[in-house]
């Protein structure tokens, strides 16, 4: 997807976000802190800790929920358990090179 299909998709006419309420969001976050010799933030520089947020959508009756991630490779297998936990299914694409229809 470029810039200008994602734009379209977001709906600029749609203040309301109605668009967006249509999609299960997850929200991945790197922790910043004690990055300098100081123990200062220090800008444009993270760990690979983190955590991923599922969002709560009342639509699709999702509540938020947070999972901590310790490496960067774990962010997928963090998706996936909580989209697991939450009965989230999610499928493969057309694009997909994998087999199967069923991703999570």
């Amino acid at each position: 997807m470029n810039t200008s299909d994602a734009e379209s998709w977001k709906g600029s006419d749609d203040p309301g976000g109605v668009a967006l309420q249509k999609t299960i969001k997850f929200s991945v976050y790197f922790f910043t802190d004690r990055m300098g010799k100081d123990q200062r933030l220090v800008p444009k520089k993270a760990w690979e800790q983190g955590v991923v947020e599922l969002v709560s959508n009342k639509r699709h009756g999702i509540r938020s929920s947070v999972k901590e991630f310790h490496h960067f490779e774990d962010i997928e297998k963090t998706i996936k358990y909580l989209a697991r936990s939450s009965h989230v299914k999610i499928y493969r694409g057309k694009f997909s090179k994998e087999k199967g229809r069923r991703f999570v």
